[in-house]
């Protein structure tokens, strides 16, 4: 497709596109659905080997071999929990001294590769959404009203001449005695 083109044609060549990308994904998704992992054959992962994403797989393998060092573990930020919907290695290692399992339950709905029950959805609605974490801005703080103003209104200046509030050396009154 080149610049030249009328307006049929590039939609022809979008649909194309689309459907490429549709069935390159669709073939991705049998392929992870139809192979296991090597690293995840075991019975700890037998309930959702086949049913998430090996990318999610794979984060939960490393957090299980953390979870597998015997001694304390790093301090949770719970980043794994809040950002990815996977269990941490602390929520692992809890797990595997209860000798529980992990199950489609501790993944989030995101990495499952089929759609969740109607009742599944009406159970755990709202649960994958999460509050964002609050990120200092860059720069000079604010006020409490978010601004960076007086309460005159106006900002803040002090001459470069006589080094007073309220103006500046353009119109200070000061002139140096010579």
């Amino acid at each position: 497709m080149n610049s030249s083109g009328d307006l049929l044609t590039v939609k022809k060549g979008i649909e194309l596109l689309v459907d490429k990308q549709r069935r390159t994904y669709e073939f991705d998704i049998a392929h992870q659905k139809s192979r296991q992992l090597h690293c995840t054959n075991n019975n700890f992962f037998s309930r959702v080997n086949k049913t998430v994403s090996q990318f999610a797989l794979k984060v939960m393998n490393k957090q299980y071999q953390k979870a597998m060092i015997t001694g304390p573990l790093d301090e949770c930020n719970e980043y794994y929990i809040k950002v990815m919907g996977l269990p941490c290695s602390h929520v692992i290692r809890g797990m595997m001294e209860n000798n529980e399992i992990l199950s489609i339950e501790n993944v989030d709905s995101q990495w499952y590769f089929d759609a969740p029950t109607v009742e599944a959805v009406t159970e755990n609605m709202f649960t994958h959404i999460r509050d964002p974490d609050v990120v200092r801005s860059r720069g000079r703080p604010r006020n409490e009203d978010g601004n960076q103003e007086l309460e005159s209104g106006r900002p803040r200046r002090r001459c470069g001449r006589c080094n007073q509030m309220g103006h500046n050396s353009r119109t200070c009154s000061f002139t140096p005695v010579e």
